[in-house]
């Protein structure tokens, strides 16, 4: 079987919802009984998207970056700091984007760099770097740049915003984009050279060395532009309509990070099991959500089954590389 991970994943989640439905049948009505569920479905995987993509890239060298959810913050609070610092056009909003991918791909380098010159395992320093950026995106959002007209603990609102691919909903232009890098993604990653020798690194560098290219500074390389894809992601979150257009200090529990995680793991080895994978956790992360509208139910127990899926993937995939 060629994506028996995406298989189990999939049985898995159609038992799960087969259950939902006999048990709760309002919770798939609010999620995708209408036009605007699924438009806030949408929305959900557009970060999801990009998020998936950087992770993915970057377990393709053999290495894993498990510190998404401190760069999906710091994205997004860059994009809040820029945006309302420059409101007087919309260049704000850009300049913030570019800073966000700017941000994440210096905590990528400062990950890739402790690893390939220091030894330092990246899980390590990622875990690290996860409570050191979820404490100060959190005191920043409370404390310098808080908005002062209002008593919540988040920053000024944004005054321009993603443009709109449908009025009257969240769904932005942030999903074009997300679309556009994933097939370039797939096809440098299955089509060129270049992608072909990235992927050898995850097992041994003597194909890169032959091409010319450092394994070292490749690693390195995929691990910057991953995280800053993390990084943007965070700030297309933030930048979008809704419902944020403000950092919240509590923004690091959003979990787009760690499901980015999921979503490259899903994909292994191949790139055209991005899309499905992402739809796969948003449909997840939607449910969730709607879970907790029809029910008293916390949105967290939801939650659950992507931490299932999480670890069941992760499980596959140390098993299939310890026999390798």
């Amino acid at each position: 079987m060629k994506h028996p991970k995406m298989l189990f994943a999939l049985i898995g989640v159609s038992l799960a919802a087969f259950a939902l439905l006999r048990l709760q049948p309002d919770v798939v009505n609010i999620a995708f009984g209408s036009p605007m569920a699924l438009l806030r479905f949408l929305t959900i995987a557009t970060p999801l998207l990009v998020a998936g993509l950087g992770v993915h890239a970057c377990l393709a060298t053999g290495r894993i970056l498990i510190a998404g959810e401190g760069i999906y913050a710091a994205g997004g609070l860059s994009v809040a700091i820029v945006g309302t610092s420059l409101s007087n056009t919309p260049l704000g909003l850009w300049a913030g984007l570019i800073l966000a991918f700017a941000i994440g791909g210096c905590i990528g380098l400062l990950i890739s760099w402790l690893r390939e010159n220091k030894g330092v395992h990246e899980v390590i320093s990622g875990l690290l770097l996860n409570y050191i950026l979820q404490l100060l995106t959190r005191y920043l959002a409370n404390g310098p740049f808080r908005d002062p007209t209002s008593d919540a603990p988040h920053t000024r609102e944004l005054p321009w915003t993603l443009p709109l691919l449908y009025l009257g909903s969240d769904l932005n232009i942030g999903l074009v984009f997300g679309c556009i890098l994933m097939a370039a993604y797939i096809y440098v990653f299955h089509k060129t050279v270049i992608g072909r020798f990235i992927r050898s690194l995850a097992t041994t560098d003597g194909v890169a060395n032959v091409a010319g290219l450092p394994p070292k500074r490749t690693r390195i390389f995929v691990m910057v532009v991953s995280a800053g894809m993390i990084g943007l992601a965070g700030a297309i979150s933030i930048g979008s309509a809704g419902p944020f257009r403000r950092f919240p200090a509590d923004f690091y529990g959003s979990g787009v990070g760690f499901d980015g995680l999921i979503v490259g793991l899903l994909a292994g080895p191949s790139a055209w099991l991005l899309f499905p994978s992402t739809l796969l956790i948003a449909c997840l992360s939607h449910l969730s959500d709607a879970l907790s509208l029809a029910t008293s139910l916390p949105r967290q127990v939801g939650s659950l089954a992507g931490a299932l899926l999480f670890l069941l993937v992760a499980a596959l995939r140390y098993r299939k590389q310890s026999r390798s």
